[in-house]
């Protein structure tokens, strides 16, 4: 999931700071990616926009949630799954 929230910073976002943050405890394990919005990239507009797809597929195979869209001036992409 980092892998593919951090690809579209790069893609979409040039020049923005991206803060990861990993929570968790016995129950629930959480992590988010938010970046603060950079200058959309030449690549902004491309893409098959399957990525984030694909990671809600395996998290809800998981029995977790992934929740994403803009947060502020960027975007965010936060999962939360069973531990």
């Amino acid at each position: 999931m980092t892998g593919e929230a951090l690809t579209n910073v790069a893609r979409h976002a040039t020049g923005a700071s991206t803060r990861v943050e990993l929570a968790f405890d016995p129950a629930l394990v959480r992590l988010s990616v938010t970046d603060d919005g950079g200058q959309p990239s030449a690549l902004a507009d491309t893409g098959s926009g399957w990525g984030l797809a694909g990671v809600r597929e395996r998290v809800k195979r998981l029995g977790g949630d992934l929740i994403a869209g803009p947060s502020g001036p960027g975007w965010s992409v936060i999962v939360s799954a069973p531990a």
